[in-house]
């Protein structure tokens, strides 16, 4: 395993959760949220504060050391799961799943093939939320077997579902580049 960001710095994607998520969250259906690559929570955590039963899964211990110190802090009853999100056993349907910028680790193949369990494992009229890096900006290399959504992939990816929010940005990554994301919410029919 690669060495953990999280022993250099506490949060190395900052303190704040996304816009897009604080934007959107009357969106997600209230109950259960699956947080799949959270990392040290900041969006597991807004959502537990706002009342979702959240379970935040990272492979990163020290990641779920930090988010579980974070919720103590703040009395918040949530789960951290150590798990590579591959391998992360689905032993029930969810409310809601969410996954943000964590697909480009994956390979093509996995992150397909995680986006159809995800879907497979959200109740009927649940809500996923997606965020993920397209190929547009410094971030995405050709030729290298890493997830880097077409022009409007989730959108097709997702054309069996109700689409309640899309959109695309370009904005700056940790790595100081620019990079276009695409950001969808989609309720299950």
């Amino acid at each position: 395993m690669v060495e953990s960001l999280y022993k250099k710095e506490k949060h190395p994607w900052g303190k704040r959760p996304l816009l897009f998520v604080t934007k959107n969250r009357n969106l997600l259906k209230k109950g259960s949220l699956l947080d799949l690559g959270g990392g040290d929570g900041t969006d597991s955590l807004y959502l537990a504060k706002e009342g979702f039963k959240v379970t935040n899964v990272d492979i990163d211990p020290e990641a779920i050391k930090i988010f579980n110190q974070e919720a103590q802090k703040n009395n918040l009853k949530v789960e951290g799961v150590i798990s590579n999100i591959l391998d992360y056993q689905f032993d029930k349907k969810w409310d809601n799943i969410i996954s943000a910028f964590t697909l480009h680790f994956l390979n093509i193949r996995n992150a397909r093939s995680l986006i159809k369990k995800i879907k497979a494992n959200t109740i009927k009229g649940g809500v996923n939320l997606i965020v993920g890096f397209t190929k547009k900006g410094g971030l995405y290399k050709p030729g290298r077997d890493r997830f880097y959504l077409d022009e409007d992939e989730l959108l097709k990816l997702y054309k069996d579902w109700q689409i309640l929010k899309y959109s695309k940005m370009i904005g700056g990554t940790r790595a100081g580049v620019q990079q276009e994301r695409e950001m969808l919410i989609a309720k299950k029919h």
